[in-house]
């Protein structure tokens, strides 16, 4: 899958707790929330997975990440970093039904918020080149494409 990166260039969006609707709070993805059993908890405990073997090891390593929750019972929209020394990268998913909304701008805007005040030496974001609206959402949010331009095989592995 050819593959590009985005690097954080500027804050562009300032006004991420004001986009918030009624209903929704942003929460800090940690252990509490990560073990509670709203809505579509398993999608991103899947999202964490991704990125680390496990979730103990997702809070151990103090990863950071912001969700979006519909009146405490449903996860909508999440952005979750991972860090390699002062770098931190980002991954961004929003459950289907409620896509379209801004939200996954204003978790992405709030983790920005987290690591710019964390000192994160840089901030980035890879990303398929097909995958439009991941493209989008990080131009919206102030990251820039670089010419940093890869392949990426996903598999599995069969006894």
């Amino acid at each position: 899958m050819p593959r590009c990166y985005y690097a954080f260039s500027q804050k562009v969006v300032t006004d991420w707790k004001d986009r918030i609707p009624p209903g929704f709070a942003l929460r800090r993805v940690d252990e509490n929330l990560l073990k509670s059993n709203i809505d579509n908890i398993d999608t991103l405990i899947g999202e964490v997975k991704d990125i680390i073997a496990s979730v103990d090891e997702f809070i151990r390593r103090r990863f950071e990440g912001y969700c979006l929750v519909y009146r405490d019972k449903a996860a909508v929209s999440w952005c979750l970093s991972f860090r390699y020394g002062s770098s931190c990268e980002f991954t961004v998913q929003t459950v289907k039904e409620y896509r379209q909304r801004g939200f996954g701008a204003i978790a992405t805007a709030a983790l920005v918020d987290s690591c710019l005040s964390s000192n994160h030496g840089s901030i980035g974001w890879h990303c398929g080149q097909e995958n439009v609206p991941s493209i989008k959402l990080a131009e919206k949010v102030g990251f820039e494409r670089t010419d940093n331009e890869y392949s990426w095989m996903y598999g599995s592995l069969v006894d």
